[in-house]
């Protein structure tokens, strides 16, 4: 893994136009120059500290610490089968909030970030189209430890392997995993934005059949103008 030129970002920079955006869709985030596109829905987990399911998160005390027990991986799907909640592909944890306080019980996606098990899934089904190329990772500056620390706006793009995205677990510079990642020949481009608790990706046919087709990942493949922003998934308001 090394540090490379943030030019090689400009291809998506430039296509995203990141200063005009107002509402938000899937063409704001993912360049538009793949022919399919999908999103990846982060799983929530069930924290087995909490027996009762009728506890909400506004009854608990903000200020009392509390440890989670990660256990059973709960898709959006069953969540929202389970209360009654209308499913689409724009459904966020974002617009769940708006039609309910969310029991105590669950542990939602942390935002910018994908769940270890889950890149695990993700990295071993793109290989295949990955086979001999380096990958591209770019992060935000938001992503950065020292703009937390000392409040520097740097972003940073690292050039690797595919496997090397493991390394970000555990790395002196970067928080969470990369805004974007893309492979030489800029076949596809995955996105984890730092607003985002879901992942979007933009492909060939081939490769977002694959994505979807995995069982392990809740995808579902979306457009480019599927809304991804607060006005997402109005049928749950």
């Amino acid at each position: 893994m090394k540090s490379v030129s943030l030019e090689e970002f400009n291809w998506i920079k430039e296509a995203i136009l990141l200063e005009e955006r107002k509402d938000a869709f899937v063409e704001q985030v993912v360049p538009k120059r793949f022919s399919h596109y999908c999103k990846i829905f982060h799983p929530m987990f069930r924290d087995n500290n909490i027996k009762d399911e009728t506890i909400l998160w506004p009854d608990t005390d903000p200020n009392e610490p509390f440890t989670f027990d990660v256990g059973e991986k709960i898709s959006y799907k069953q969540f929202c089968a389970k209360y009654n909640l209308p499913f689409s592909k724009e459904v966020s944890t974002q617009s769940i909030l708006r039609k309910m306080n969310l029991p105590r019980y669950i542990i939602t996606p942390t935002e910018g970030e994908i769940e270890e098990d889950l890149m695990k899934e993700i990295v071993k089904t793109i290989k295949p189209f990955s086979l001999d190329q380096q990958i591209y990772y770019y992060f935000n500056f938001i992503k950065i430890k020292d703009f937390w620390k000392e409040g520097k706006d740097e972003d940073f793009l690292y050039k690797g392997e595919l496997e090397e995205i493991f390394d970000f677990y555990q790395h002196d510079t970067v928080y969470l995993t990369p805004t974007y990642w893309w492979p030489e020949d800029k076949s596809w481009c995955i996105c984890n934005d730092h607003d985002l608790d879901f992942t979007l990706v933009g492909g060939s046919k081939d490769f977002i059949t694959s994505l979807i087709s995995n069982n392990e990942l809740e995808a579902f493949e979306v457009f480019p103008n599927t809304r991804i922003d607060y006005k997402a998934d109005e049928e749950n308001n």
